[in-house]
């Protein structure tokens, strides 16, 4: 191949670093567009540039979405299916880099420390997703981002928490792990307490970088690089609100249970066990799992 040479200038996809690349087609069936994951050898950087003092302009809310992209890069691996451990250590140094680093590069951009505790993470969490596989957050990141175009970062952090709830009795022991890798005290709880302490985290971060918390709630000012109603096609244009009623739930989930990331899902993913999952992420309240 021709040299390719890739400057990271968000704290997110680790796409410098990544052989996969997805694809919106609009073309096939305009109604049913589709976001496929791809994955090609020939795609990988011969040379890779990440400078923190590139993500100082990235704005308040694309970074906090970018940074929750990397906490699923992150957390989807170490609880993946596939359970490769050459991807482990990497997975759980992400989540601590995120945890500790991803509230001071949102709201102080200018942060050196911030920055490149992200920049690290973001690299990192790409190389455990790249052997250790990824799950539905992404899989429901992709599906909504087919039909309204919205920022995958943005579908990462709304799934995530919904998703850890889901995969949460497979695996309580890595997300008590999980809890310890984001700054929790675990000490004396359960592993079933440790995996909830580090839902619970996932929320308390999702807010403090001001994320929105349903589909729902994505508007087309909801931030700034919010592509409802525009978009290339128009398909995109119609798309002006994020429904949520019971076919936009239902054609979501379709869309969940054929991606590429979903047989990775460390709990086993039907039409009948997922639906309810996508239809909390469009309207559910994410209190209902701290009580």
């Amino acid at each position: 191949n021709p040299p390719h040479i890739a400057v990271s200038t968000t704290a997110g996809t680790g796409s410098e670093t990544s052989w996969a690349y997805v694809i919106t087609d609009t073309t096939t069936d305009p109604e049913n567009p589709h976001k496929y994951v791809a994955f090609d050898d020939a795609c990988i950087t011969t040379l890779a540039i990440d400078d923190p003092v590139l993500y100082y302009s990235c704005p308040i809310d694309y970074t906090a979405q970018c940074g929750f992209d990397v906490l699923a890069h992150a957390s989807e691996p170490y609880v993946s299916r596939l359970d490769f451990p050459p991807s482990l250590g990497n997975a759980l140094y992400a989540i601590t880099l995120t945890a500790d680093h991803l509230r001071e590069a949102v709201w102080n951009g200018q942060s050196l420390p911030g920055r490149e505790g992200m920049m690290y993470a973001q690299y990192i969490a790409a190389q455990a997703f790249n052997s250790g596989g990824l799950g539905i957050i992404h899989s429901i990141s992709h599906a909504v981002s087919a039909f309204y175009d919205t920022h995958h970062g943005l579908n990462n952090a709304v799934a995530l928490p919904r998703v850890w709830a889901f995969n949460m009795p497979v695996h309580y022991k890595r997300f008590a792990e999980i809890a310890d890798a984001m700054g929790v005290d675990t000490h004396g709880m359960t592993d079933v307490q440790g995996a909830e302490a580090a839902l619970a985290a996932s929320i308390r971060l999702l807010r403090d970088v001001g994320i929105p918390e349903r589909f729902v709630d994505v508007k087309q000012d909801s931030y700034s690089k919010n592509r409802l109603g525009h978009g290339p096609t128009k398909f995109y244009e119609r798309q002006k609100e994020i429904k949520g009623d019971a076919a936009d739930v239902d054609r979501i989930t379709n869309h969940v249970l054929g991606d590429a990331c979903t047989p990775g899902n460390p709990k086993e993913c039907t039409f009948e066990t997922v639906r309810p999952v996508v239809e909390h992420c469009m309207n559910g309240d994410l209190d209902d799992f701290l009580t």
